[in-house]
């Protein structure tokens, strides 16, 4: 019996290489759950999450707490370099029929998802091999994307120089006009930076409490400049702002 002789190399290498492309998707998922599980046990919370095995409707895993659920997609890049630019289906960025009174009207017609996979989320690992091969560990930073961060930004609450209230309006009614399979190419500059991929327990499943999603019900037209700034008053102080990583 001939055993296959190992060598080491640059974590950069392993990261980069096209056959192990499988595998490092294993490990950033791995490296995310373990921060999510560990946040959530610290709140004396258990959740629940299901594992990337089968990718056809549009996400990767689910998140479970309790009677709410919500499904995550999970994408990556590696920098330097990289792609800057993500394909993400329509349904994911669309609010679910449960959720379609937490969406304001665009337009006079509502955004709204009717499949599943609705009313999810997107995780954006992006990993730096410099700073990997220098401290010989795995170094990612990450952003995320959902329909009530658009909507925030959409409606003037949160601003940010990289994702503009128009873009965001425009997104919407790309959103809105889609087919639920529809790919929709998303570009980096549209996501959210945070510090750790626990932000999405707090954002989502709200650990610890939080007024991410909002319980009122808006009833305005995104396109005009006139929306209340009550919509989802105090979310970003109380919830977004503690995650959000500023440059």
């Amino acid at each position: 019996m001939f055993l296959e002789r190992h060598t080491s190399m640059n974590l950069s290498t392993f990261l980069r290489r096209p056959a192990d492309t499988v595998a490092r998707e294993k490990l950033l998922h791995a490296k995310a759950s373990y921060e999510m599980r560990l946040h959530a046990a610290r709140l004396g919370a258990q959740i629940q999450m299901t594992e990337p095995e089968i990718d056809n409707r549009g996400y990767d895993f689910t998140l479970i707490l309790d009677h709410y659920n919500f499904p995550v997609q999970n994408k990556a890049a590696i920098r330097p370099g990289g792609s800057r630019n993500w394909k993400i289906r329509a349904s994911l960025l669309q609010p679910c029929f449960a959720d379609r009174d937490l969406v304001p009207e665009l337009d006079g017609f509502k955004v709204g998802g009717y499949s599943g996979g609705a009313s999810g989320g997107v995780l954006l690992h992006l990993i730096d091999t410099r700073a990997s091969d220098e401290d010989n560990k795995l170094t990612v930073a990450y952003k995320y994307l959902d329909i009530f961060y658009i909507v925030a930004v959409a409606a003037r609450i949160f601003t940010t120089s990289c994702f503009a209230a128009d873009a965001a309006i425009e997104f919407l009614r790309l959103l809105r006009n889609s087919e639920q399979h529809a790919m929709l190419s998303v570009p980096e500059k549209y996501f959210l930076p945070i510090s750790s991929p626990a932000a999405i327990l707090a954002f989502r499943l709200h650990l610890p409490s939080s007024n991410y999603v909002s319980c009122s019900k808006p009833n305005f037209d995104l396109s005009n400049n006139n929306q209340p700034n009550s919509v989802m008053a105090d979310l970003w102080n109380r919830s977004i702002a503690p995650w959000v990583e500023r440059s």
